[in-house]
């Protein structure tokens, strides 16, 4: 970072000196999202760390700054974690697509109109859609791995549907994310508890079976945060050479992604990696959304879920794999692990 050059680092007070903090004459957060707007599409962790690094600061007492920050009503972005905080914190910048949750939840007969009751007393907000011929294929196609696993029997049942809700979270940023998400995991329990026929998460291309939703909202009371890592996202999922995750938005994070090569490196067979790959993604997002301090795990540092596991680095990336406004596209990017 540039800093103007007649400023002081410390400020002579009868006598004592006190350490001054540099500030950004623009905020961070305003330049980045100028420099996206010209260039019309996502910014490279180059070009963030390049805008950093020439834009110009002054050097501020803390308590001077802080009353700034009053004044502007925002936080602005964290300058030695930018790559990092600039994906968490974009949206709120640029003119952007805000993530929510999106449901669908097919029900029947008497069971459509006991839900309704339900989402108006919970002020949920809900579309109710006719009978879909394809709707029992989409909760085929994207059953999840965690058991019990859909029966054909529930998946065939499916298709007697009469109607299903779409639900709606409000759209939420990165700091809103996690609480708005959990409140909905008791709600997916009374629903099925009314009969509905099953539930999808359409924001990571998820399907649990009726009774793995109802393990979830049991264990949500003791574990709120693995719960909710281990419902809301779908993980792993493969593509040629990666596996990855999908949804971590519904959590306000990055997802995660690991190249194959890497974890047969790390001594997994093509049998077990995405497990293991399931494995890495799920420590590491329940480290860093429930034990790490704000903005001290920066883009590029390492970590290894047991003491004797291989090392792995971290860094942050755009979300590729989706595109803006795709409900499952991640605004808040991707980890990507490779090999330290």
């Amino acid at each position: 970072m540039e800093e103007t050059k007649d400023m002081e680092q410390t400020d002579q007070n009868e006598g004592s000196t006190e350490v001054l903090v540099p500030q950004f004459v623009v905020p961070l957060g305003t330049t980045l999202a100028a420099l996206e707007a010209t260039k019309q599409r996502l910014l490279t962790n180059d070009e963030i760390i390049e805008c950093r690094d020439k834009e110009p600061c002054v050097m501020m007492k803390a308590e001077d700054i802080e009353k700034l920050t009053a004044v502007r009503e925002f936080v602005d972005i964290h300058p030695e974690n930018v790559l990092v905080d600039w994906h968490r914190r974009r949206i709120e910048f640029c003119e952007s697509y805000w993530p929510s949750l999106v449901f669908y939840v097919p029900t029947k007969g008497e069971v459509t109109q006991d839900c309704r009751e339900l989402l108006d007393a919970r002020e949920v907000k809900y579309e109710i859609k006719p009978h879909s011929k394809t709707m029992h294929k989409h909760f085929e196609e994207q059953a999840s791995w965690y058991t019990p696993i859909a029966s054909a029997a529930e998946i065939a049942s499916i298709s007697e549907h009469t109607d299903f809700f779409v639900l709606r979270t409000k759209p939420f940023k990165s700091s809103e994310a996690l609480e708005i998400s959990a409140s909905f995991l008791p709600l997916i329990g009374e629903l099925l508890d009314l009969g509905a026929l099953g539930v999808s998460l359409e924001t990571a291309n998820l399907v649990h079976s009726k009774e793995a939703w109802m393990r979830f909202v049991r264990r949500f009371r003791e574990q709120p945060l693995e719960t909710c890592v281990f419902s809301l996202a779908q993980m792993p999922v493969t593509t040629p050479d990666s596996i990855i995750s999908i949804g971590m938005h519904c959590l306000g994070q990055p997802d995660y992604s690991i190249e194959k090569e890497t974890l047969l490196s790390m001594g997994f067979t093509p049998e077990n990696m995405g497990e293991a790959a399931c494995n890495l993604f799920q420590s590491l997002a329940t480290y860093l959304i429930g034990t790490c301090p704000p903005n001290t795990f920066i883009s590029g540092n390492t970590f290894s879920i047991t003491p004797d596991a291989p090392r792995l680095k971290a860094e942050i990336q755009n979300c590729n794999l989706f595109k803006d406004p795709d409900i499952r596209f991640n605004p808040f990017g991707v980890w990507h692990l490779s090999r330290e």
